[in-house]
């Protein structure tokens, strides 16, 4: 009987951090991928992201990668709702890197922030492949560059050629799909990353809104944890 009452204070404490935080993440927002910044979030910091070419896309890639760490870091050393909507802003801005015209409205955010996890996991596992070797916008003025795969890995970088982003250069629509099913074989390796942390994804089941110990929700049961990074 306890226990029953812990898990119905949970799961309603839960439901309203997550509600409350979407409504600051998604202040304003509309179908676009990139979420905007919330305007009363006065201290979030967004990172300039570069698509022009594949090097841009790979390094911007990493810069938010290094941003990450830094704004978990923080909110779990003060967990409130500024350093919440700095960690899902930049989890959008990773999001913003693949391209999600093929799935349907409703699912982008989830599965874009599910997919941009999973490319994190993937390049902190395999050989670090160094962005400046990939074609840089000089280069695309001499040859035909309308792709790359990542060494080592089924990631493809490719140019947009219609809609609203057209001329950039996105992780393919294919990366949902390829991106865990690559995972899945590398998983028992150790992830390189300046956090304590061995996953990604696993991470961010952990993350709950800044109302509930993140020990509190490491003890619920898998279906009723919902990350931050899915608010919306």
């Amino acid at each position: 009987m306890a226990f029953s009452r812990f898990l119905l204070v949970a799961m309603v404490s839960l439901f309203c951090a997550s509600q409350l935080i979407a409504q600051q993440v998604t202040q304003g927002s509309n179908a676009s991928e990139l979420d905007p910044m919330p305007e009363r979030i006065e201290t979030a910091e967004i990172t300039p992201t570069r698509t022009e070419s594949p090097r841009s896309t790979l390094q911007s890639l990493y810069n938010l990668r290094d941003d990450l760490e830094t704004s978990l870091g923080t909110y779990w050393k003060q967990q409130n709702t500024t350093n919440a909507v700095q960690v899902a802003l930049v989890i959008g801005q990773i999001r913003a890197l693949i391209d999600l015209s093929q799935l349907p409205l409703a699912s982008r955010r989830e599965t874009g922030s599910q997919t941009a996890l999973y490319l994190l996991d993937i390049l902190g596992r395999v050989k670090a492949i160094d962005a400046a070797a990939l074609p840089g916008p000089d280069d695309l003025d001499d040859q035909s560059t309308t792709g790359l795969r990542l060494p080592g890995t089924p990631l493809r970088i490719v140019e947009i050629v219609e809609g609203d982003r057209t001329g950039e250069y996105l992780f393919s629509a294919d990366t949902v799909h390829s991106a865990p099913r690559f995972f899945a074989g590398l998983k028992t390796l150790p992830l390189r990353s300046s956090l304590p942390i061995t996953s990604w994804n696993d991470t961010s089941r952990q993350l709950s809104g800044p109302w509930i110990p993140i020990a509190a929700v490491a003890k619920l049961p898998s279906f009723m944890k919902r990350s931050i990074v899915d608010f919306r």
